[in-house]
């Protein structure tokens, strides 16, 4: 049976979201030794910190698909808001990814992005993964997955507060400026900018021509 494989998919992944929050905690600890953010892409800290998410993420994954049959047992309504939630976060993410690029994402130093989705948040990546992992939450009835996403976005909700410090050492006022015109994570009202600025950016994207 499937459902056999889930204690052995959920230890992996405990260990691998174990390696991000210790070194998460490590890294506010004692910032000037720190593993988040790596000190340089392609390091150690760079790696390690790649391959635990890519861990985390690809086991929640698995354990929601083991769990599919659960989606016949769930009202309507639950289904929607997460699968909507799962869509609309993993845009959002993908956005933030695309305007920043993966080597910045983990730690490279260019300077402060301040436009487009990053005018509405400062972390779209995190918002974006959150209400990802969120919607998966709702689609699945499995007290693993639901641990296991708990973790994963505690890890995401926590990191904005060890890299800002980082930030404001390789940018200073640049950032600091950034920081108090921009929200950390999302307001209702960036809510609402961030659904306009995904439908601007799809109707652009159906648009012929080249996009900016």
């Amino acid at each position: 049976m499937s459902l056999n494989l889930v204690p052995f998919i959920f230890g992996i992944i405990l260990a691998a979201e174990s390696v991000l929050l210790s070194a998460l905690f490590f890294s506010w600890l004692l910032p000037d030794t720190r593993i988040w953010p790596p000190d340089r892409v392609g390091g150690w800290r760079w790696c390690c910190t790649l391959v635990s998410m890519a861990i985390a993420c690809a086991g929640i994954l698995v354990l929601v698909a083991l769990s599919w049959r659960a989606v016949f047992e769930m009202s309507p309504a639950r289904i929607v808001v997460g699968l909507t939630l799962a869509v609309f976060g993993r845009y959002t993410s993908f956005s933030g990814n695309r305007k920043l690029r993966l080597h910045m994402t983990f730690g490279g130093r260019e300077t402060v992005v301040m436009d487009g989705i990053y005018a509405i948040t400062r972390n779209p990546q995190y918002v974006g993964d959150v209400m990802a992992l969120l919607g998966l939450l709702l689609l699945t009835n499995l007290p693993e997955a639901w641990v296991a996403i708990g973790l994963f976005c505690t890890w995401f909700l926590a990191a904005p507060f060890v890299e800002e410090p980082w930030l404001v050492q390789q940018y200073g006022n640049m950032f600091r400026e950034y920081a108090a015109r921009v929200p950390r994570f999302l307001t209702p009202r960036g809510l609402a900018r961030l659904a306009t600025f995904h439908i601007k950016n799809l109707i652009a994207a159906s648009a012929p021509g080249d996009l900016s």
